[in-house]
């Protein structure tokens, strides 16, 4: 059951991805200029308060986590964001193939 939802929940992410290209590659074209929606601008069109309670976290315990690293993350292209987890989740739960030749009877 867990497996099953894990994996729905990387399709989702995979679909969310595919809908963040396409939009990106339509505003794109209609600007003449490459377009990318950053993590960023997604969650702050999402939940507003978000970025900002995660900048005061984040900074609480550590000051030096928020610049390069949190700022790096929360500027990577959200088709992009989405993808990776996305691919990683299908990919790691997949169910295995059984080996030909072998019995698989106990």
């Amino acid at each position: 059951m867990t497996r099953f939802l894990l994996v729905a929940l990387g399709y989702v992410m995979l679909a969310g991805a595919f809908v963040s290209l396409v939009v990106d590659g339509t505003r794109s074209i209609a600007s003449s200029a490459v377009a990318a929606t950053s993590l960023r601008a997604a969650l702050d069109k999402a939940w507003p308060a978000l970025v900002p309670a995660m900048r005061g976290a984040v900074s609480q315990l550590s000051p030096v986590l928020w610049d390069p690293v949190a700022a790096s993350v929360l500027a990577v292209p959200l088709a992009l964001a989405l993808a990776v987890p996305g691919v990683l989740l299908v990919v790691a739960l997949r169910r295995r193939e059984p080996e030909i030749g072998f019995d698989t009877r106990a």
